[in-house]
């Protein structure tokens, strides 16, 4: 377990510096577009791949990582040529498609663009349309990595994606064009670093002769279900630009500059904790040692709640000068801080939920229940969608945040439920398992 924290230290600290980078990409945008029309063309458009990528991002460590790790000891391996196979065919099609039919998928995200504002987004989405394959492939071989306990590079090549994106927004002064084109060669840089490292170090080359239909339907019953799951969790992201884009007034804007700064504690602690955490989990749950999970998840169920604690406290005291020293210059204006800042700090609150939230799901999947988490997403979404469609018209943009804070703090509850009656886990009091 020792090792297993000094890799949530590594992987924090690459985290962090993940996250920092992403801040000065979202400066840059700030700088030079504010709240524009182009940048919620590129904030919008960047949503389409990302619905697709996000769902394999989740699910496929979640669930490809421990059958993984069940695999090695029959010291095979057979299931990763299979998945590159598999998901690189189902993600290309995917990436046509989208490339294709970019229109049709901006009218259904943001049924509020037209004119201009409509055709620049759809031509940004046609762009950035093979990052779906990119950043698919790189979420198999990342989950192959993790079963390796190898974290490090995963969180490094992470960088590579922003690290482009800056590089082309400095050289075009953020014209978006031109930075979709940065951003795809960017996932393309990802996936040849990181198929290159695992072949180099573990000899992993694709081997089509390991296809086969048994394997195949093996990675289909477990990664689909969690993929079905981690829809959910990408939609509130489409759920997001559907509702703000009938907002106006720089609404997707200001909700991306305070997401990305939300992400900053919320990937510290799902990055760092549960994808560092999950071989263990899932070596605890293989033992059948219920009381060492026990303490596991009640270390970290205090940990989350605690550091999110902090963070309301640190958005509340040192909020709007945060935002002023990451945006508060260029074209993000006066009345911009304040939107931003005053979303900022209902948005803290949902940080514990939305952490604890992603930790739980891991714990189904190691387990193997790989639809359990449906019953929290499905209370978080319709929660979510009601406290949107009753209150988008009077609160505005603050309504989609009051949504997502509420409906994770509920998900949250469901999840102490299920950890009691299906784990015999009680976070109120110490566990006495035999």
């Amino acid at each position: 377990m020792k090792k297993s924290f000094v890799n949530v230290l590594i992987v924090s600290g690459l985290t962090l510096l993940s996250q920092l980078i992403g801040y000065l990409r979202e400066m840059i945008f700030a700088y030079y577009l504010g709240t524009s029309l182009s940048l919620e063309a590129f904030q919008t458009a960047e949503t389409v791949p990302l619905t697709f990528t996000q769902i394999l991002i989740s699910a496929v460590p979640l669930a490809f990582t421990p059958m993984l790790i069940r695999e090695q000891k029959d010291k095979e391996e057979k299931l990763i040529h299979n998945a590159i196979f598999m998901f690189g065919i189902i993600m290309l099609f995917i990436s046509i498609g989208v490339f294709s039919f970019s229109n049709v998928f901006v009218r259904i995200l943001a049924p509020g663009f037209e004119g201009e504002k409509l055709l620049l987004t759809a031509r940004i989405v046609t762009t950035l349309s093979p990052n779906i394959l990119f950043l698919s492939l790189v979420a198999i071989y990342n989950s192959y990595l993790n079963a390796k306990k190898q974290f490090a590079i995963p969180a490094l090549t992470a960088l590579l994606l922003n690290i482009c994106i800056i590089i082309m927004q400095l050289l075009t002064k953020a014209n978006v064009k031109l930075v979709a084109t940065g951003s795809v060669t960017g996932g393309a840089l990802m996936f040849i670093v990181t198929s290159l490292y695992c072949r180099k170090h573990y000899g992993l080359k694709l081997d089509t002769k390991k296809v086969k239909i048994k394997s195949i339907n093996e990675i289909t019953k477990s990664i689909f279900p969690v993929c079905i799951i981690s829809t959910f969790t990408s939609l509130n992201l489409v759920f997001d630009k559907f509702f703000a884009s009938q907002l106006g007034g720089g609404a997707i804007a200001v909700l991306t500059y305070s997401y990305k700064i939300i992400n900053l504690p919320v990937y510290l602690f799902v990055t760092s904790v549960t994808k560092v955490m999950l071989p263990d989990i899932t070596r605890l749950l293989i033992e059948n040692n219920h009381r060492k999970l026990a303490q596991l998840i009640r270390k970290i169920m205090a940990f989350c709640i605690a550091g999110g604690g902090v963070f309301v406290i640190i958005m509340y005291v040192m909020g709007e000068w945060i935002v002023e020293v990451l945006f508060g210059r260029g074209a993000f204006n006066e009345s911009d801080i304040i939107s931003t800042v005053a979303v900022l700090k209902v948005y803290a609150f949902g940080v514990s939920g939305m952490a604890l939230n992603s930790f739980f799901q891991s714990i189904s999947y190691a387990k193997g229940r790989y639809m359990e988490p449906f019953v929290p997403l499905l209370v978080q979404m319709l929660i979510y969608i009601v406290v949107c469609q009753v209150m988008l018209e009077r609160w505005g943009v603050l309504a989609i945040v009051y949504g997502n804070v509420i409906a994770s703090i509920m998900a949250t509850v469901v999840w102490i439920v299920i950890l009691y009656r299906k784990y015999n886990i009680n976070i109120f009091q110490r566990m006495n398992i035999e």
